[in-house]
């Protein structure tokens, strides 16, 4: 028998080790601002956190940043110094309300309101990192249609859409989606 055959032969206990199921990610949006995105995410987080699931709200709104405020946070790093290279996942990461994580973004930091490639693909090897931590990775995106967002709701495998009764927010809603569809989005969405 060859070395290579008696490697193959040779059972690892790493290879033995059943893989930890990855999270499940739930994009939250809305096609415009203030219906309650943000409340749904975080208010979602913490329940999920309550029935004993480790969960990380992920503030993707890079234009205006809510979740450290709803919260009282203040954060010594966010979104931006991850994605510049200045610290760590684990840096950057907070301790919420109810044992939950959250990756706070940056607001008002102009390079970051849109993703650019880069970002994107640095945000996606995130993503996946953040995916074998917890059981939930709840993306809390920013309003409207920008290509950030679309980047999010793509990139998630569960959507949930905020709307309200306002005409606004209804037509808003409704923009987004078709926005999603017409760029080959076939996923079920809910609606809240």
């Amino acid at each position: 028998m060859s070395m290579l055959g008696a490697q193959n032969s040779v059972s690892s206990p790493a290879l033995n080790v059943a893989k930890k199921q990855l999270a499940r990610v739930i994009a939250i949006s809305s096609g415009k601002g203030g219906v309650g995105k943000s409340s749904l995410s975080l208010n979602l987080a913490i329940e999920l956190a309550r029935l004993n699931n480790k969960v990380c709200l992920f503030d993707a709104d890079t234009n205006l940043a809510n979740i450290n405020i709803m919260t009282g946070l203040t954060p010594d790093a966010t979104l931006h110094n991850l994605l510049r290279g200045d610290k760590k996942l684990q840096q950057v990461l907070l301790e919420g309300p109810g044992g939950i994580k959250i990756l706070p973004a940056a607001s008002g930091i102009m390079d970051f309101i849109s993703f650019n490639p880069i970002q994107q693909n640095q945000m996606v090897e995130q993503l996946k990192i953040l995916e074998q931590l917890f059981d939930y990775v709840l993306i809390d995106t920013a309003a409207g249609i920008n290509e950030t967002v679309l980047g999010f709701l793509h990139a998630a495998p569960e959507t949930i859409i905020t709307i309200t009764t306002e005409p606004t927010s209804l037509t808003d809603a409704f923009s987004l989606l078709k926005v999603l569809k017409n760029q080959g989005f076939d996923r079920p969405v809910q609606v809240v």
